[in-house]
């Protein structure tokens, strides 16, 4: 009984430092977002590049309050990809 709460604890930990660095990882990205076509799109990039044409750069919450529920998914998924690209 023992062994399986730490095993829990261990997940748990384990959880709250994937999440942690992944919040970490997103400060650190600049997002453009276009609104030239019909449908919005978001990009990440690295701190030294630039938005693209027709692109303007904005905060992550910026884009949270603005976005529909299914960019907010795509942005929260590229997010986490772009997190784990060094």
């Amino acid at each position: 009984m023992r062994h399986v709460s730490h095993a829990k604890f261990a997940a748990l930990a384990g959880s709250i430092l994937l999440i942690a660095f992944v919040i970490y990882r997103a400060r650190t990205f600049h997002y453009c977002a276009g609104y030239e076509t019909l449908s919005s799109h978001v990009s990440i990039i690295s701190a030294d590049q630039s938005c693209g044409a027709g692109e303007e750069s904005a905060a992550f919450q910026a884009l949270w309050r603005r976005e529909g529920l299914r960019a907010k998914f795509k942005t929260t998924g590229q997010t986490i990809v772009h997190a784990f690209i060094p």
